[in-house]
């Protein structure tokens, strides 16, 4: 089996590959997408949104002209939308990406498959409870974060549930313009 990820964010690439060689320590990885053989995957990560759609047409584009993979797999923050609005979004966006490229689908062999993180991946490690530090005595902006929603308490996916950005991207919770943002920066907060 061969799969190629694309990783909207950093953190999915140092995550996922640990998770790999735990659940599938068979498979090794490759440096560039044309040198799988066999139990291989490649990966490009840290692109962003809606950079990460056109990394997943570019990534169908090169399955096709190198068509030994089995899965195509895309990994993205829902942030503000919930896992099938994202997954929608995911879908006409690479769709619309693909218009203008010779290979409009990925070969019958691979499936591409999406998986949406609800928020974001820093938004799951902060439901890890034994991290989770209790009274913070140095640190006055967590503090404040506990004080606004203790995620030890309450399903850390509902943090920051109530924002929503404006058209302008103006509006900002604790100083971030997302709630991915503001929960990446909440574990950033835990671990000083």
């Amino acid at each position: 089996m061969n799969l190629y990820f694309v990783f909207e964010g950093k953190t999915e690439a140092i995550v996922y590959k640990k998770w790999l060689s735990v659940l599938l320590p068979e498979l090794t990885e490759v440096d560039s997408f044309d040198a799988v053989i066999q139990n291989n995957y490649y990966y490009e990560s840290d692109m962003g949104v809606p950079s990460c759609y056109r990394v997943t047409a570019n990534a169908i584009q090169e399955i096709n002209l190198f068509p030994k993979y089995d899965y195509l797999v895309l990994f993205t923050d829902a942030d503000r939308f919930t896992v099938s609005e994202k997954k929608a979004e995911a879908d006409g966006q690479i769709k619309s990406e693909l218009k203008d490229k010779p290979f409009k689908t990925q070969p019958e062999n691979c499936k591409l498959e999406v998986i949406v993180q609800k928020v974001c991946m820093e938004t799951w490690f902060l439901g890890n409870r034994k991290f989770f530090v209790r009274n913070p005595q140095h640190n006055e902006i967590l503090k404040q974060y506990i004080k606004y929603f203790d995620v030890s308490q309450g399903n850390p996916e509902d943090l920051a549930s109530e924002f929503v950005q404006n058209e302008e991207n103006t509006k900002d919770i604790f100083g971030y313009k997302t709630k991915a943002l503001f929960h990446e920066g909440y574990l950033r907060e835990i671990f000083k």
